[in-house]
């Protein structure tokens, strides 16, 4: 750009400049956007945004207090909606069994929605009704397992539903069939089954039908601990990108912030939630940060690919449901697995 132009902005997010061009001209504003593409990340349009000199002073006293109000105005959304969130959940699991059941089949639904829509065209629309049905399915199956008779054939069930988007997409004959199919059942494989095995958690009692959420809160308490901890330690002591090309604000200090931090809070939940002792809990707490962040980062890669922030809009200032249980659908199974190795469950 020529001298007189001055670079005020530069965002990976060409929508936000644009916004802010707008804004600027309606004040009278000389304003030149150039786009460009950030080829670290091969996505994200990457736009700039310049004023002329003359007006650089002006356009920067906008441009803050807009940004002011921006964060205030997604302050109060995002509370709002977390209270909202935690809540709800919250409310659902100490509610009983049916539903806590409701809860998580409902997240079931909307989740694999929110991932047929991200992953299209890749996934044929057919595959969606699929999809939720075999879900809701193996979903099923798993809570009756866990609160109402045992299900000795669940293993073998899964391997059939996960074969079914196969013959669909062959009596379809739709193009790039298998790759239709092969994400319609990581769809499955992603959500559902967590979900199941959380269900399987709940369970307790000599029978293994007396509900029990003590498992499950501590996972979910450990993942909100390890997400708060690693954002203030990484804010205040982070200094070494985690993975730069997948999520560039994460850092090592801080993942390792939130790790231990975590940890050691998690010698309370003895006092607080019972049922196992401190080792196998604060076990439990740390299997939970490391599988949640490794969860966080896969979410972060996919959308990364697919060029996308949120996986939906169903949480305001939140994003999708996909975006809030990420890592809780990659923790749950390795929690499993300890509690099974263990003989806790």
């Amino acid at each position: 750009m020529e001298k007189e132009w001055v670079k005020i902005r530069s965002d990976s997010s060409t929508e936000a400049v644009h916004i802010l061009q707008a804004m600027l001209e309606a004040e009278g504003i000389r304003v030149v956007v150039i786009n460009k593409r950030d080829h670290s990340y091969q996505m994200f349009g990457e736009a700039e945004l310049y004023v002329h000199h003359s007006d650089a002073e002006q356009a920067l006293t906008l441009i803050n207090t807009h940004k002011m109000n921006e964060k205030w105005r997604t302050f109060r959304v995002r509370s709002g909606t977390a209270v909202l969130y935690v809540a709800a959940v919250l409310g659902c699991t100490l509610g009983g069994q049916y539903s806590f059941g409701i809860l998580l089949a409902a997240v079931l639904f909307f989740c694999m929605r929110e991932y047929h829509s991200v992953f299209k065209p890749s996934i044929h629309p057919y595959q969606l009704p699929l999809m939720a049905v075999s879900g809701l399915f193996l979903f099923a199956l798993y809570f009756i397992d866990a609160f109402v008779l045992p299900v000795r054939f669940i293993p073998a069930l899964t391997w059939v539903v996960l074969l079914l988007p196969f013959v669909l997409e062959l009596l379809a004959g739709g193009q790039a069939g298998f790759l239709s199919a092969s994400l319609a059942g990581t769809g499955i494989v992603y959500i559902a089954i967590p979900l199941g095995l959380i269900c399987e958690m709940g369970a307790g009692g000599a029978e293994g039908s007396i509900y029990r959420p003590e498992l499950f809160l501590g996972m979910l308490f450990s993942i909100w601990l390890n997400d708060t901890f690693a954002y203030l330690t990484g804010s205040l002591v982070g200094r070494t990108p985690l993975a730069p090309f997948v999520s560039p604000k994460k850092t090592i200090e801080g993942t390792l912030g939130g790790i231990l931090a975590c940890m050691g809070i998690s010698a309370l939940y003895p006092y607080v939630l019972g049922r196992v002792g401190m080792a196998e809990w604060m076990m439990i707490a740390g299997i939970t940060a490391v599988s949640g962040t490794l969860g966080d980062l896969v979410e972060s890669m996919f959308k990364r690919n697919l060029g996308i922030k949120d996986t939906g809009t169903l949480l305001p200032g939140h994003g999708g449901l996909l975006d809030r249980f990420d890592s809780l659908l990659f923790t749950a199974p390795f929690v499993y697995a300890y509690l099974k190795i263990s003989e806790i469950i």
